[in-house]
C-alpha cells in the first residue's frame, strides 16, 4: 500500500513535472481559452472585438505567468480592423489558481499600417498630444510596430511600450512645411519617444543621420540631430523657400552647395506651450552663386551686380527664444569677372532687436561723385561696420572705409523705419587723388549741423545736383547749418578759399543760404538763398568774379573767360524762372561755336578763336524750367566781334535741343542801327562797313546727334534789332 501510494506521487510529480517541462519549452496550443480572453476583452471595452486562432500556452516559471499567444487574430476597433501578425498575454499563475484570471501584459505585433486607418482609430479615443499630433501632423506613410500593454487589476493600461519603423511617413511640421518620405525607427512609451537613422526629404533636401527624443520632465523635452548635404540647381532653393520665405530680389537662376550638421532641442509645457528652445546649424557652403532678378548699381560701385559668388563659406547659427547669433565667414565675389575677397559677417538677435557686425575686403571699382573719390579694382579696400535694428530704427554705430590712405568714418548714423535720416554724431572724411590730398573735413552733428575741414573737392558737385534723386534720405532732416571750409577744390583746379556758409535746411532741403569765399585776391564768389514766406518759392542769386568755376560742368560754356557773372533763379518743386549774365568776357578755343562760325562763312572772326579768342561785352540767358523741359526764352550776346540772339528749349528726358537764332558781325549791325533816322546818328555815326547783314542758323538733334544749318540773310527781325539798341544804349 504504502509502495502504492509511493508510486502515485511519483506519477503526479513526473506528470506535473513532465508538463511544467513541456509548457515552460514547447508550450501546448488549445482553444479551451479562447472565449475566456475574447469575453474578458469585450466586457471591458465594448469598442474592442477580438478573435483568436487556437491559443499556444506557454510558462514562464522565473515570472511566474503563463503566456497565451495567438498568431494572425482578427481584432477590430470600433469596426476598423487592425493588422496583427501576432497576439500575446501574460496571465499572472497565482490569479489562474484562484480562479480569477489576472492578465498582466498584452503584447501585440502590428503589420505594416497605413496612416490613414491609424488616424481612423486614434479620432475615437480621448484627446491627448499624442492624438492631436496623429491627426493634425501625419499625413501618409505604413508603422510597422511591437505594442506592449501593462495592465493594473482593473485591466487599465498604466504602462505600454511601443517599438518600430516607418515608410514612406509625411509629416506636416507647420502650414505648407512638411518632411517627405521619412524612414526611421522608433521606440515609445509613457514618459519617452526616440526615433533613430531618421532619413527623408524635406523640398528636395535629403535629410540623414537624424536622431530625435522626447521626455516627459515637467512638461516636454525635445532633442534631436541630422545632417544634410543641399545641392539647389536653378529654381530648387526658390521651391525650398516657397511659403516660409519671400523675397523679391532673388530670381530661380541659384546654385548652392554644402553640408549642414542641425541639433536643436525644444522645452514645451504639459499644453505644448513654447518654453524655450535651442538650435545649433553649422554649414559649409562649397559653392555658391546668387543670381538677382535685374542688374543694380550701388551708389557707390562702378560696375552694376548680376551674380553674387561664395565659396569655402563656413555658417554658424545658435537660435534661441531669448537671444540668437549668427556668423558667416568666407570668401565672395561680386559677377563673374571680378576676384575673390574675404568677408564675415555677425549678427546677435532677440525679439525686435539685433546686432550686425560686418566686415569686407572690397576689390572691385568704387567711385563716389559727391567727394571724387574713386578706387579701382587692382587695390584692396576694407568696410567695416557695426550696425543695430529694432522696429523703429536703423542706428549704424559705426561705418569705417579704409583703403591705404583714404579714410571714411561714420559714427552713430540713425535712420527711422523708412531708411530716413534721423540724426548722426559726425562723418569724418580723408581721401587722396592721385596721390594728392583732395578731401579732409568733418561733418558733425550739434544744434546745428556743422562741417568744417582743411579741404573739399567740389569737382561733381554740381552734377550731383542736376541729378534727379527720387531718395526720400533728408525727407525728416530739419536743422541749421555752418560749413567752414579752407579750400575747395574745383573742375577746372581753381581752388575757392576760405568758403563760409550759413544757412537752414528743412525737410531735407535748403531753405536758406549766405555764402562769402575768394578764388584768389580780389576775386569773390558770393551765394545767397531765401524762401518766400507766402509763396514758399525760393530765389538763389550766386555772384561770381570768375565765371569757369561755376560753369565747368556746361559743354557749351566752353572756352569761357575772364568776366563777371550774375545768376538769379525762382523756383519752386515744378517750375523755375532764370537769368544768367555773364559780361566782359572772352571765348577761346570753342569747338562747337567755331563750327558754327566756319558754317557762317566768318572766317576772320573764326580765327580769333584760336588766338586771343573772341571778346563779348555781354551774354544774357532768360530760360525757363519744369520737369518736362528747359525754354530758352531768349539768349543775346553781343561784343566787338560779333553779336548773337536765339531761342529753343531743350527736353530734359531725350536730351533733345532744339534752337534757332541769328548771328551778325558787329560791323554790320552798326552799319543798321546807323541808317536809323537820328537814333543811328547818336548811337552809331557815320561809319559803315561792307558786306551781307549776317545768318540765322539751326541747331537741332539729340546728345552726340545735333545738326546745324546755317542761311544767309538780308533782313533782320525787330526783336533783333530792339536789343541791339538796348545793349548800345547801356553802353553808350
Amino acid at each position: 500500500m504504502k509502495k502504492t501510494i509511493i508510486f502515485l506521487f511519483l506519477i503526479i510529480f513526473v506528470l506535473i513535472s513532465g508538463s511544467i517541462l513541456i509548457l515552460s519549452t514547447k508550450g501546448y496550443e488549445t482553444n479551451k481559452f479562447n472565449n475566456f480572453i475574447e469575453n474578458e476583452i469585450s466586457e471591458r471595452n465594448s469598442n474592442v472585438e477580438l478573435k483568436l486562432n487556437k491559443i499556444k500556452m506557454k510558462l514562464n516559471i522565473k515570472k511566474f505567468n503563463l503566456l497565451l499567444s495567438s498568431k494572425r487574430p482578427e481584432l477590430k476597433y470600433q469596426e476598423i480592423t487592425i493588422p496583427i501578425s501576432d497576439f500575446k498575454i501574460y496571465i499572472n499563475l497565482i490569479s489562474l489558481l484562484r480562479s480569477k484570471p489576472k492578465i498582466e501584459k498584452v503584447f501585440i505585433n502590428l503589420n505594416d499600417s497605413k496612416i490613414t486607418n491609424l488616424k481612423k482609430i486614434v479620432v475615437r479615443m480621448k484627446p491627448s498630444n499624442y492624438k492631436r499630433f496623429m491627426l493634425n501632423n501625419l499625413i501618409s506613410g505604413t508603422i510597422k510596430s511591437e505594442i506592449t500593454l501593462n495592465f493594473d487589476e482593473n485591466l487599465n493600461i498604466n504602462k505600454f511600450n511601443v517599438n518600430g519603423e516607418t515608410k514612406n511617413l509625411n509629416i506636416r511640421v507647420k502650414k505648407n512645411v512638411e518632411l517627405d518620405n521619412a524612414r526611421f525607427v522608433f521606440n515609445l512609451s509613457n514618459e519617452e519617444f526616440s526615433a533613430n537613422f531618421i532619413s527623408g526629404q524635406f523640398r528636395g533636401i535629403k535629410l540623414k543621420n537624424g536622431n530625435l527624443d522626447i521626455k516627459k520632465n515637467d512638461g516636454i523635452k525635445i532633442d534631436g540631430a541630422f545632417d544634410t548635404n543641399i545641392e539647389f540647381k536653378e529654381n530648387q532653393l526658390q521651391e525650398f523657400l516657397k511659403g516660409i520665405y519671400k523675397t523679391n530680389y532673388l530670381n530661380k537662376k541659384i546654385n548652392l552647395k554644402g553640408v549642414i550638421k542641425n541639433k536643436f532641442n525644444i522645452q514645451l509645457s504639459n499644453t505644448l506651450e513654447v518654453l524655450n528652445y535651442n538650435v545649433n546649424l553649422n554649414a559649409e557652403i562649397k559653392e555658391g552663386v546668387f543670381t538677382f532678378n535685374n542688374e543694380f548699381n550701388p551708389v557707390v560701385l562702378k560696375n552694376k551686380i548680376k551674380n553674387i559668388y561664395f565659396d569655402k563659406s563656413k555658417i554658424r547659427l545658435n537660435l534661441n527664444k531669448n537671444n540668437s547669433d549668427l556668423s558667416i565667414s568666407g570668401i565672395y565675389k561680386l559677377n563673374k569677372s571680378s576676384e575673390f575677397t574675404s568677408y564675415t559677417i555677425k549678427s546677435n538677435f532677440k525679439k525686435s532687436i539685433s546686432d550686425l557686425v560686418l566686415s569686407f575686403d572690397i576689390k572691385d571699382d568704387i567711385s563716389v561723385d559727391v567727394i571724387n573719390y574713386k578706387k579701382s579694382n587692382n587695390v584692396t579696400a576694407n568696410l567695416k561696420a557695426k550696425i543695430k535694428f529694432n522696429k523703429k530704427n536703423i542706428n549704424i554705430k559705426s561705418l569705417n572705409y579704409v583703403q591705404k590712405k583714404n579714410l571714411i568714418l561714420l559714427n552713430s548714423v540713425v535712420l527711422d523705419e523708412k531708411y530716413r535720416l534721423k540724426k548722426f554724431n559726425n562723418i569724418k572724411v580723408i581721401t587722396n587723388n592721385n596721390n594728392v590730398e583732395n578731401n579732409n573735413f568733418e561733418i558733425i552733428y550739434g544744434k546745428k549741423l556743422n562741417v568744417k575741414g582743411d579741404k573739399f573737392d567740389s569737382t561733381n558737385l554740381f552734377k550731383q545736383f542736376n541729378k534727379k534723386n527720387k531718395n526720400n534720405f533728408l525727407n525728416n532732416f530739419n536743422k541749421e547749418i555752418k560749413v567752414d571750409l579752407k579750400k575747395i577744390m574745383t573742375k577746372l583746379s581753381i581752388p575757392i578759399d576760405n568758403f563760409i556758409l550759413l544757412g537752414k535746411i528743412e525737410n531735407g532741403k535748403l531753405v536758406k543760404i549766405s555764402s562769402k569765399s575768394e578764388f584768389a585776391s580780389d576775386k569773390f564768389l558770393d551765394i545767397s538763398l531765401k524762401t518766400d514766406p507766402v509763396s514758399q518759392k525760393k530765389t538763389i542769386e550766386i555772384f561770381s568774379d570768375l565765371p569757369r568755376p561755376i560753369l565747368a560742368d556746361y559743354k557749351v560754356f566752353k572756352g569761357i573767360q575772364g568776366g563777371k557773372l550774375l545768376f538769379t533763379s525762382t523756383y519752386d518743386d515744378e517750375n523755375s524762372e532764370s537769368n544768367l549774365l555773364i559780361e566782359n568776357f572772352k571765348i577761346i578755343n570753342a569747338p562747337g561755336f567755331a563750327k558754327l562760325l566756319t558754317l557762317a562763312d566768318f572766317g576772320g572772326v573764326a580765327d580769333l578763336l584760336s588766338g586771343e579768342g573772341i571778346s563779348f561785352d555781354t551774354l544774357e540767358i532768360k530760360f525757363d524750367g519744369n520737369k518736362e523741359k528747359t525754354d530758352v526764352k531768349e539768349l543775346y550776346s553781343v561784343g566787338p566781334s560779333i553779336s548773337i540772339l536765339m531761342d529753343g528749349f531743350i527736353e530734359k528726358k531725350s536730351g533733345l535741343v532744339s534752337f534757332r537764332g541769328t548771328m551778325i558781325p558787329a560791323k554790320e549791325l552798326n552799319k543798321l542801327i546807323s541808317k536809323i533816322p537820328i537814333l543811328g546818328n547818336i548811337l552809331i555815326g557815320k561809319e559803315l562797313g561792307e558786306g551781307i547783314f549776317g545768318v540765322s542758323f539751326k541747331i537741332k538733334g539729340l546728345p552726340g546727334k545735333t545738326k546745324t544749318t546755317v542761311n544767309p540773310i538780308k533782313t533782320l527781325t525787330p526783336r533783333f534789332i530792339t536789343r541791339a539798341i538796348e545793349k548800345n544804349k547801356k553802353k553808350k
